[in-house]
């Protein structure tokens, strides 16, 4: 009988939390969807938007909708593999939710993507796992990332100079300064995986500059 009022209890008491959440969550989205509205009526010629969805080829969209939600897919499949190995008992199908909204999140707030690990990072820590192995399974996947795209950005750049193929310098310049500035990174990075007190030493410094903030 002790058991079962308490069980009652604790489902009446998710249910105030909800109802409390909902309370401050809806005016926000109110306001947002009041704002969208707004945006779209002063700032976008609604005609002419139309008549573009119109020419819009339907197989080639949904093709777009099916290849987003596949990448989003792999992109959790790989965040759960990282998981495993730390413990981290997470289900794919929430790596997979936790996906989306943190992709939501860099949508809303584009901080090259570092608001959405922050919103994983605190969806799973609400789910049990400890904070520092949640930020090591996001910090390792937005390493191995990094490294495939700037590899691939090398190679496609050396394979354009090989070819002689005339583009702008402009975006050489660019090119070039993405692949050493993500270089230099990503050596800084490794050389504290290796280095512990280093790795203290920063991560002190940052939480002294958070704070101060």
């Amino acid at each position: 009988m002790l058991a079962l009022s308490t069980d009652i209890l604790v489902q009446l008491f998710m249910m105030l939390k909800r109802k409390k959440l909902l309370s401050r969550t809806i005016p926000f989205l109110l306001i947002g969807l009041l704002a969208f509205a707004l945006y779209l009526i002063f700032f976008i010629d609604i005609g002419e938007m139309i008549a573009r969805i119109k020419q819009t080829s339907l197989p080639i969209y949904l093709l777009s909708v099916v290849a987003t939600v596949i990448e989003m897919a792999l992109f959790a499949l790989a965040w759960h593999y990282f998981l495993k190995p730390l413990s981290a008992t997470v289900s794919f199908k929430k790596a997979f939710a936790y996906s989306w909204v943190s992709n939501f999140i860099d949508l809303l707030i584009p901080a090259e993507s570092v608001s959405g690990e922050i919103s994983r990072i605190y969806l799973v820590t609400a789910d049990g796992v400890d904070a520092g192995k949640a930020a090591a399974s996001v910090v390792t996947q937005r390493i191995l990332g990094t490294f495939l795209i700037v590899g691939g950005l090398a190679m496609g750049a050396l394979h354009l100079l090989i070819l002689r193929v005339p583009f702008p310098s402009l975006i050489q310049s660019l090119i070039l300064l993405v692949v050493v500035a993500a270089t230099i990174f990503l050596s800084f990075i490794f050389v504290l995986c290796f280095k512990e007190n280093w790795t203290r030493k920063v991560i002190d410094k940052i939480i002294n500059l958070v704070e101060n903030i």
